[in-house]
């Protein structure tokens, strides 16, 4: 179903005139966060909320939480859980810790930097990738200038190329979109002049996926986890109306 969806289906190749030399221009966001409100098919479905703490020593300390929850008559049909806690020292990930549960299935990743190359052990993959490899978080701007990731939720290993899209294309005015292809096929955008990410979309089992920017202030959405009694058969058990005792007054 949305196995593997979020890291599989988020995450550069040929990317011209926006700016050059991505590993040249070392980014670091001049925000302290990002929050997107996740729909599907226009429904809400939950919250991608990213939170950067600048450290001392010139590096970054990024945590990344996913929440997602879909229902059917009532009951849980769908629920994604993804924390990640990554450190990053301009362009290089130094190090990635990371927990899912995407619907009842456990995915952990770590990674860290081990003599001269990056040390990966995952559920979907273990081994290692040169130094500077990009995870699968998005955040970072030179994004768009890789084309191997390093999947946050599993650890596999995900090629990509990044094509930039036309101006009347864009999801959001005053941005530089991309579609993604290869592992991965979605629209992402960032600022203009922020260069924060701002927009993704992206299709999956026959739903819409679409990432809208939360206004600054706005509390992350609170999502419904509570189910209807049932009984021994598995069956809806009716709420008894307030006040029916089935009792006789009189006697």
């Amino acid at each position: 179903m949305l196995k593997n969806l979020f890291f599989s289906l988020l995450v550069g190749g040929l990317v011209v005139g926006f700016f050059t030399s991505a590993k040249a221009q070392s980014f670091e966001p001049s925000y302290e966060t990002i929050a997107f409100d996740v729909y599907r098919d226009g429904e809400l479905f939950g919250n991608h909320d990213i939170t950067f703490n600048k450290k001392d020593d010139g590096t970054v300390d990024v945590d990344i939480e996913i929440r997602l929850l879909a229902k059917l008559l009532g009951f849980v049909a769908y629920r994604y859980e993804h924390d990640n806690k990554e450190t990053w020292e301009g362009n290089i990930l130094k190090r990635l810790r990371s927990t899912t549960n995407d619907d009842g299935e456990d995915h952990i990743v770590d990674v860290k930097i081990m003599y001269d190359y990056l040390d990966i052990r995952g559920t979907r993959f273990s081994g290692n990738r040169a130094i500077g490899t990009f995870s699968t978080s998005y955040w970072n701007r030179n994004t768009v200038q890789e084309t191997e990731f390093i999947n946050s939720q599993d650890g596999s290993i995900m090629s990509v190329d990044f094509r930039p899209l036309p101006k009347e294309k864009a999801l959001k005015a005053g941005s530089h979109c991309y579609q993604a292809v290869g592992d991965l096929e979605l629209i992402i955008c960032y600022d203009s002049q922020s260069n924060k990410w701002n927009a993704l979309e992206f299709n999956v089992d026959g739903y819409h996926i679409v990432y809208k920017e939360r206004p600054e202030g706005q509390p992350k959405p609170v999502l419904d986890y509570s189910e209807p009694e049932v009984d021994e058969d598995g069956n809806p058990i009716e709420p008894e109306e307030e006040g029916d005792d089935n009792t006789d007054g009189d006697e």
